[in-house]
């Protein structure tokens, strides 16, 4: 029951009808930080000509995404430094307020390397405009990772950055931003969106 609660607050807090349409229809797709895995198989049924691979540091996570598998869908517990292939597509969603900013860095610097020539980076997070819609974010975020511990972090660190610093960054990689732009869920979290290419 805690699991179907959880995903069915995911999905009213995170855009997932907005961003699939920015995945690729086929190729290689990896999602970062995949947790229990509701994108990755968003995207496998609706892409059947998509190979999916979805990766979480939380082993208890990955074991409950892998009753989920399905012919072009795969989970895996691991990092992403310990990822070997290249992909066509790789998804962030919720996953880099976890990580200090030098991690970040590394994140996405390595998703640039697992890219093959102009695959394409889904990032989507909350920016850190300090609106009310920021701070309840703030609050749900500290009450996952710090007080219940549902959402896994093996620093226990929250940090939102600004877009202008994501923007920064990405280009800094040498990453093509193609577009960032605000999107909502059903419920009025905003998230922003960036699409980049190697």
């Amino acid at each position: 029951f805690k699991l179907m609660f959880f995903e069915f607050i995911r999905k009213l807090t995170i855009p997932f009808n907005q961003l699939i349409k920015y995945v690729p229809d086929h190729g290689k797709i990896l999602d970062v930080g995949c947790g229990h895995g509701t994108f990755s198989k968003m995207i496998a049924q609706s892409y059947p000509r998509t190979e999916v691979l979805g990766i979480d540091p939380s082993s208890y996570k990955i074991n409950i995404a892998k009753s989920r598998n399905s012919p072009n869908l795969n989970y895996r517990h691991s990092y992403l430094k310990d990822i070997r292939d290249t992909f066509d597509c790789i998804v962030i969603t919720d996953v880099l307020y976890l990580l200090p900013i030098e991690e970040k860095i590394k994140t996405l610097t390595a998703c640039y390397g697992l890219l093959n020539k102009g695959g394409s980076l889904i990032i989507c997070e909350l920016d850190n405009k300090q609106n009310l819609m920021f701070w309840l974010s703030y609050l749900e975020e500290l009450i996952m990772v710090k007080l219940i511990k549902y959402t896994y972090s093996d620093m226990r660190r929250i940090l939102f950055l600004s877009t202008k610093m994501y923007l920064k960054i990405l280009r800094n990689i040498e990453f093509k931003v193609i577009t960032h732009k605000k999107i909502r869920a059903f419920l009025p979290y905003h998230r922003i969106m960036y699409i980049a290419k190697k």
